[in-house]
């Protein structure tokens, strides 16, 4: 399921509700579109961790460039 989970109108069940299944993917294409990336850690057990990576401005004008 984790690699459906970016996907729009993507759902798992969970005790805390429905959604609509748009958050990750609207995450993902803010992150994206400043030429970050973001992924899924899972610890079993332990809950899920979002860990969203951001260039530093300097990288991004050394892509550019």
């Amino acid at each position: 399921e984790r690699a459906h989970l970016f996907r729009p109108f993507t759902r798992v069940k969970h005790e805390h509700g429905p959604g609509h299944g748009l958050g990750l993917f609207i995450s993902r294409s803010i992150v994206e579109a400043h030429g970050g990336g973001i992924r899924l850690d899972e610890t079993p057990g332990g809950g899920t961790t979002v860990i969203v990576q951001l260039p530093l401005r300097a990288e991004i004008a050394a892509r550019t460039a």
